[in-house]
């Protein structure tokens, strides 16, 4: 579910809250007023009592959890790849000390590179290499024309 949504939703329970209006009566207008959605019957009445206890904010309290991928980590890992893009993943973890797992989440998801023919590679053209892809088609179709 879409965290605006998740909020929406809040903000209508904390209005009706503020309203006198019971949970019951909260569900059924969230569901009445958002057919493509499902609101469980416990999320509203949880967040009912926690607005009618004093509750003023909608939005959810920091958490502490695993630890973000550092822009360090992130640097590092970089730095390594621009070095050598042969480099296996588990030798990058073995000079960064970082975790072989989140080692290839930062190359595929942060940095959005892929493994090609044992060659780390960024998955995105650049504008220059786009350019240069239009041109060469256009001369591959006007050879084709002749």
């Amino acid at each position: 579910m879409a965290t605006t949504l998740k909020l929406k939703q809040r903000c209508v329970i904390k209005f009706c809250a503020n309203a006198n209006t019971t949970p019951t009566d909260t569900l059924k207008l969230i569901q009445r007023g958002n057919q493509h959605t499902d609101v469980s019957r416990s999320l509203v009445f949880a967040w009912h009592k926690k607005f009618r206890e004093g509750l003023d904010d909608v939005f959810d309290k920091p958490r502490s959890g695993r630890p973000c991928r550092g822009e360090d980590d992130v640097r590092r890992v970089q730095d390594i790849i621009s070095e050598d893009r042969r480099r296996s993943m588990r030798e990058i973890s073995d000079l960064t000390g970082i975790c072989v797992n989140v080692v290839y989440r930062i190359l595929t998801d942060t940095l959005k590179m892929n493994k090609v023919c044992a060659r780390w590679v960024p998955r995105l053209l650049s504008q220059d290499q786009k350019t240069t892809r239009v041109q060469m088609s256009r001369s591959f179709l006007g050879r084709l024309d002749r």
